[in-house]
């Protein structure tokens, strides 16, 4: 009698070994992934910034929104960018593997973990406040992860076209902000350009959970004929274009911490929009803007580090 199971108890034992086996998947392939996405950050970062110091002020000139674009026939052909590249359809992969199981609050939140692996790959020891930006920004992503710990798998195709005009208004807002900033703060153009990158891989990252759905449900018939497939391609591009513009213009940390804060913050929002808007209201906003206050907090206690001004410098000299 007490040796056998009724079917509500298999099934609950069942349910929960299942969660938790798509939870540690989920943990595991993020944190794969940010550390693929770190080296091919390091990789690129080296070969767009010589790619654009070498190149011509003019062909720069010519394209003031993103200066990069000039030099994208070199990178191409530098073997360092190709092996970042490769690195990062790596990384992209177990990404996307993280995404079917987990939630995407929660696994562009664990992105953040490439802002220390970076560092271990750039061999430098963060001073105190940078370990303090670092913890409270973590702490409040934390609180996200709290906020949003759980959210359901399917989304709400009516807020998908709302969520990326939001977005994309964002992304556009940050690129006319950096088209205005000096040359001679090149370390600030690429935060705020790496910003509107996160931003726009929040949007890769929605387009990959709808676009799983898709083959879940038709196949690659159905993928095929959805515009999803078409927003996926445009947010992959735009997010490579922005990435690299970035990583030419700013030292690798700088450009890395606004690329681990945008995203993650960026997503929980589309989070909002598109899977759960039922829990819109006081609460929910109140507890958000708590998140904000403590991320600013850490965002402060970064940028204003003395090694984040150490980068800062050297960046400057090398823009001269």
């Amino acid at each position: 009698m007490f040796g056998r199971r009724s079917p509500a108890a298999r099934s609950w034992r069942v349910y929960c070994g299942v969660g938790l086996s798509g939870q540690v998947t989920a943990v595991v392939g993020s944190l794969a992934a940010a550390l693929l996405f770190a080296v091919s950050a390091a990789l690129q970062q080296r070969a767009a910034g010589d790619a654009l110091r070498s190149a011509p002020v003019e062909a720069q000139r010519r394209r003031r929104w993103l200066p990069v674009v000039a030099v994208f026939g070199r990178l191409v052909r530098d073997r360092r960018w190709l092996l970042g590249w490769a690195v990062n359809v790596a990384g992209f992969g177990l990404h996307a593997v993280a995404l079917h199981f987990g939630s995407i609050t929660v696994v562009q939140a664990l992105l953040l973990a490439q802002l220390m692996f970076a560092q271990l790959l750039l061999r430098r020891r963060p001073g105190w406040q940078d370990w303090a930006g670092t913890l409270t920004v973590s702490g409040g992503l934390g609180l996200l992860l709290l906020v949003r710990r759980t959210v359901p798998a399917d989304p709400q195709r009516v807020h998908v076209p709302l969520a990326v005009f939001v977005v994309a208004a964002g992304i556009v807002g940050l690129l006319g902000l950096a088209r205005v900033v000096p040359r001679s703060l090149g370390w600030l153009r690429g935060a705020v350009v790496g910003g509107a990158a996160g931003m726009c891989f929040s949007l890769t990252a929605v387009f990959v959970v709808l676009a799983g759905a898709d083959l879940a449900r038709g196949g690659v018939a159905a993928l095929a004929t959805d515009w999803v497939l078409a927003g996926l391609a445009a947010s992959t591009v735009a997010g490579t274009v922005l990435v690299q513009d970035a990583f030419a213009a700013g030292p690798l940390p700088i450009v890395l911490t606004a690329m681990s804060i945008a995203d993650p913050v960026s997503s929980a929002a589309i989070d909002l929009l598109v899977f759960d808007p039922q829990t819109l209201g006081v609460l929910t906003l109140s507890a958000y803007a708590g998140v904000g206050v403590v991320l600013t907090i850490g965002v402060v206690l970064l940028v204003s580090s003395p090694t984040r001004k150490a980068e800062a410098r050297v960046a400057a000299a090398a823009a001269r």
